[in-house]
């Protein structure tokens, strides 16, 4: 399948921003950087791979006096919904609802019911509320357009060039986005960049 640079670069980063070795991420930026695959699908995935690939610590055993089959409700007010899955799997319990994987990093969950620090038996489910949270757009133009990815992608949003042809090169420059900067959102939103050849901007940056 058509391969691109780029978005391999992009996706490598990301991934490494969440704790994984180079040599691994390097090896796990393949898949999202297959051109076939739309951009913002391309940052989703390389972020969600990250989150599942970085090394997580051991739990802290169950507080003592917790009966075998029990634990407690651990708290996941204000995480996204991938990371509240995995404490909750780390915990022994479930959620719901269940949602597509594509939106599990661009959701943020608001309220929980059980509460934490509730006991629950083994395999109880949480239900938890998501809300999409807001982020204030940056400022990214006279960025490459490698920078400004991986900007927008920290701050949940995706960048995308105007023009999908040519395809842009990952040094070339922002010249103009759309939202501009300051710009409340929500995460998830695609930010659309002109982009200009490094050759017409007076050379290298």
């Amino acid at each position: 399948m058509p391969f691109d640079a780029t978005r391999f670069v992009v996706s490598r980063s990301l991934i490494e921003r969440e704790g994984v070795s180079q040599s691994d991420a390097t090896r796990l930026a393949i898949v999202p950087s297959i051109v076939q695959m739309p951009l913002v699908q391309s940052v989703v995935l390389a972020q969600a791979i990250g989150r599942r690939e970085a090394p997580t610590e051991t739990p802290a055993p169950s507080p003592t006096g917790t009966p075998q089959g029990q634990t407690l409700v651990p708290k996941v007010v204000g995480e996204t919904y991938a990371d509240a899955v995995e404490q909750l799997k780390l915990a022994r319990l479930q959620v719901e609802p269940e949602i597509a994987p594509e939106s599990a990093n661009t959701l943020e969950v608001s309220a929980q019911k059980p509460e934490e620090g509730v006991d629950a038996a083994d395999g109880d489910r949480v239900t938890v509320t998501l809300s999409s949270p807001k982020a204030e757009v940056p400022g990214v133009t006279d960025q490459t357009y490698f920078e400004a990815l991986v900007e927008l992608a920290d701050k949940g949003l995706c960048g995308v060039p105007h023009e999908p042809e040519p395809v842009p090169e990952s040094n070339w420059t922002v010249n103009e986005q759309e939202p501009s900067k300051g710009k409340e959102v929500l995460r998830g939103t695609t930010v659309t960049l002109t982009l200009v050849p490094d050759d017409e901007q007076g050379g290298p940056r």
